[in-house]
């Protein structure tokens, strides 16, 4: 069903008091931009009707910046953490993190005298209404000065319990770019107070799910490639690009990324989702139109806030530039920047390349311990080679509905507004 556009129209006199919104954001999804809000493209795992579509909505994207939702794990401080749980979590209400309506009626016996439950702490609400307001007042201010009589608003913003939690909450946020994120989002914990919020376990983490939509099958499989090549290649400090850049190693609830054999890689790309489970960096099925990063652990601080979207941004824009290598039919060069951790740095922190972020520059150049010797994981000699000529020539084929690339279509989006 077509997404109502008027629904997030207000008239400018109009204010708004009630943005607190719990229990996830469901299919209510929306791109949010700096000064707009737009429809999400791409049903169907991604999937568009025409080669047309999706180089329309992938020009967006690259000029407005790319469209990521994001989960903040965090937990309230530990005074207000249950002692324990009677059932281990197992009732819907405590794998919520609400022990105080267990369904089995005995986590009140064991919880401490000043258990709250999250949707009880104040600062949770605090944190929603400060990011819905920050994001009308910065869409009243751009209605204004280009004369609308309407301002765009939807709640961007919900938060919900998560079972991997000691007595926490999970912030779901709409998809942001990150200049929007930098704009309405990123200093809230720090404007709130960096105490209201803990970052106790391992446990919590940051999950970043990119739209699908966003790849052709040919760039898809290039940035697995280049996530599997970022997994398994170290710093000198014997940690990999990827725990690096996440800020935590490999978990439960992140397992690194196995060495994939291509071929697994490519019938993956080609049904748009694989059968491994989402404790893993990569969760490739994500909610069935994204791919969930779970590499990052919890964090409040704005920096690496906008480090966290910026590293996902440019990891597309990365393949997105490669697409001129494998037009060209120079497969071998494409392979080469996709195993070479190094080339690919050398990328986020070029500030001539479109979407670069300081804040993920700066965090590269103090933590990242770069080897000298890089091992190229993809040579001409390598089975991905031929899997990726493959998907190309598929893609060079893709005219409209064509039989080649599996198509089942998706209504092409629109922008709300400019």
């Amino acid at each position: 069903m077509p997404r109502d556009s008027q629904s997030i129209r207000h008239p400018l006199h109009l204010d708004i008091t009630e943005t607190a919104m719990w229990g996830g954001l469901g299919r209510d999804i929306w791109n949010i931009y700096p000064n707009s809000i737009g429809i999400p493209a791409g049903r169907n795992r991604g999937r568009f009707a025409s080669k047309d579509a999706l180089n329309k909505v992938q020009d967006r994207y690259w000029k407005k910046g790319l469209p990521m939702g994001m989960e903040l794990e965090l937990e309230l401080p530990v005074s207000l953490r249950p002692v324990d749980c009677y059932c281990d979590n197992v009732c819907l209400e405590c794998a919520d993190n609400n022990h105080s309506h267990c369904g089995e009626g005995r986590c009140d016996a064991y919880a401490n005298d000043g258990y709250v439950y999250m949707r009880d702490y104040e600062p949770v609400k605090d944190v929603m209404a400060l990011i819905n307001k920050r994001v009308i007042d910065g869409m009243k201010n751009f209605a204004l000065r280009n004369g609308q009589d309407y301002y765009q608003w939807t709640p961007v913003v919900s938060a919900k319990g998560d079972g991997s939690l000691h007595n926490g909450v999970e912030f779901n946020f709409q998809p942001f770019t990150t200049n929007a994120f930098k704009k309405y989002a990123a200093s809230t914990f720090q404007d709130i107070g960096y105490t209201k919020f803990q970052r106790m376990a391992p446990s919590a983490g940051i999950h970043i799910h990119i739209p699908k939509a966003a790849f052709s099958d040919v760039e898809l499989y290039m940035w697995l490639l280049l996530m599997q090549s970022l997994s398994h290649q170290e710093g000198t400090n014997g940690l990999s690009f990827l725990s690096t850049i996440g800020q935590r190693e490999p978990n439960q609830y992140c397992g690194a990324i196995p060495m994939r054999e291509a071929e697994k890689l490519y019938n993956a790309v080609q049904q748009r989702r694989w059968n491994g489970g989402k404790f893993s960096e990569i969760n490739f099925n994500g909610h069935g139109n994204t791919v969930e990063l779970r590499i990052f652990a919890s964090n409040q601080m704005p920096e690496r806030l906008i480090k966290n979207m910026a590293f996902v941004e440019q990891s597309w824009r990365y393949v997105h530039l490669l697409m001129d290598f494998v037009n060209d039919e120079k497969y071998s060069q494409a392979l080469q920047f996709l195993g070479d951790v190094n080339m690919f740095v050398g990328f986020l922190r070029n500030p001539n390349m479109k979407g670069y972020s300081e804040e993920l520059a700066t965090f590269i150049r103090r933590m990242w311990k770069a080897p000298r010797n890089v091992d190229k994981l993809y040579t001409g000699a390598d089975p991905a080679l031929a899997y990726l000529i493959t998907l190309n020539e598929h893609y060079q084929a893709w005219s409209g509905n064509s039989s080649v690339i599996n198509t089942n279509t998706t209504t092409e989006s629109m922008e709300v507004s400019i």
